[in-house]
């Protein structure tokens, strides 16, 4: 497909698809005469750049930090997958016959098979990296190509390891020259041979940290954490989320889909006279309000506690009920 067709598709696309949800995004936020989320994300961060409120990182985040931390052990692979690696082995050869030096030689060592997939996928994490606000999950389109070139490198790594390609051997009447070939192609074998164990064991560290990830991210919701909680029996009640990012973030949807009241304040220390006194919970990162006494604690900001071997977490956000609500 050329450029040209690639636009046209691309335009009408994105014409068809803008005609079908705008309608339905201004209906389901009740925002008329037209609602197009995605493009005032869009205008939020790229036109107007205010994403920087949200936090800033330099610009270099995104590839010494944060595809290091997604990809893991594969990291090291996808560099290697732009090589022909059994060849590269060929190559390193210390001794060879001259006969066969010819040979060697040509083989090529740049494999260019991945390059056109692997730079414009580098091209967009870079064009991210321009904006100061910058998350992980927005590179996440990267991620799948990246891992395509390292198993690339891998699959690389298992053809000169297991199936090495035989050089044809031409000096047969020269005994000596055949035999530190031979010898050579033995060491080259190893060699191979411990790279790939090496990139196998990438990949295992790599899903054996997934695991663990996993198992951290399910304690970085704390808003789910308090939907459990009895206070969702009670039929009048109202709800603050006050002074929290974390509590706004997390947890007003949580009571809002609950069909409760959820109203965000941004102001200083809570007290039962500073605009609290017409609510009857609270939300909030503060353990203690006057007036107030907690009945539920969600916990949050996970970390790995390799010393004691488990998921450490703190109370993130507390469930505040008015001493006299009934």
């Amino acid at each position: 497909m050329s450029i040209g067709e690639a636009l046209q598709v691309g335009i009408v696309t994105g014409v068809v698809s803008l005609a079908v949800t705008v309608p339905l995004d201004s209906l389901l936020w009740q925002q008329f005469p037209l609602c197009w989320p995605e493009g005032m994300v869009l205008w939020f961060n790229a036109i107007d750049n205010r994403s920087s409120e949200w936090g800033t990182e330099p610009w270099w985040w995104y590839f010494g930090k944060a595809l290091p931390r997604a990809l893991l052990g594969t990291t090291i692979l996808i560099p290697l997958s732009f090589l022909h690696i059994p060849n590269c082995f060929h190559r390193l050869q210390q001794q060879q016959p001259r006969t066969t030096e010819i040979i060697v030689n040509a083989m090529p060592i740049f494999d260019g098979t991945m390059v056109p997939f692997v730079i414009p996928v580098m091209g967009f994490v870079a064009l991210y990296s321009f904006l100061p606000h910058k998350e992980m999950r927005f590179i996440f389109p990267a991620l799948p190509m990246l891992n395509a070139a390292a198993a690339h490198a891998l699959a690389g790594l298992h053809e000169a390891a297991v199936r090495p390609k035989a050089i044809k051997k031409v000096d047969h009447d020269e005994q000596q020259q055949q035999q530190q070939h031979d010898h050579s192609s033995r060491i080259r074998s190893w060699w191979a041979l411990c790279v790939w164990v090496g990139g196998m064991m990438a990949l295992l560290v790599t899903a054996m940290g997934s695991l663990l990830f996993l198992a951290v991210s399910t304690q970085n919701y704390p808003g789910a954490a308090m939907s459990g909680v009895s206070l969702f029996g009670q039929r009048e009640a109202s709800f603050s989320s006050v002074s929290s990012t974390t509590t706004t973030a997390t947890t007003t949807w949580t009571f809002t889909k609950s069909g409760y009241e959820a109203e965000h304040q941004d102001q200083g220390p809570l007290s039962s006279d500073n605009s609290t006194s017409s609510f009857t919970h609270l939300l909030t990162e503060e353990s203690h309000v006057d007036g107030f006494r907690t009945i539920g604690i969600a916990p949050g900001q996970p970390r790995i506690d390799f010393r004691n071997r488990r998921i450490s977490t703190r109370d993130t956000i507390y469930i505040l009920e008015r001493t006299d609500y009934i």
